[in-house]
């Protein structure tokens, strides 16, 4: 297995680990995810020697990786923000009716 093969193959490993582990939902994400796994795919397609070609091939699927790795952890981030927002919003309102119905029982019984 030459050097071509094998950064391919670990493009490929990389795009299904980051979509298996982050789950993204936004279609940039996805892209992303689609992009690396087609830079391995080609890289294992188009199996080329050249040492400059390999050097710049690695060089650029490190930093894909980087990158889809950086925006599937900003969106999880944001997705936890939301729903921790959205907890909070819920348990204020189940707390603010039940303050209102103390008050409505507490006049009805001063009443």
């Amino acid at each position: 297995m030459n050097g071509s093969m094998t950064e391919g193959l670990l493009l490929i490993c990389a795009a299904c680990v980051l979509k298996l582990v982050f789950h993204p939902k936004e279609n940039r994400n996805r892209l992303l995810c689609r992009l690396l796994l087609a830079m391995g795919s080609l890289s294992v397609m188009l199996q080329e020697d050249g040492a400059f070609l390999m050097i710049t091939q690695g060089l650029l699927g490190m930093i894909m990786v980087m990158v889809t790795a950086a925006a599937l952890s900003g969106e999880m981030k944001a997705r936890r923000r939301m729903q921790m927002l959205h907890k909070r919003n819920v348990l204020y309102r189940r707390r603010e009716a039940a303050q209102q119905l103390m008050d409505e029982r507490h006049e009805e019984r001063a009443a």
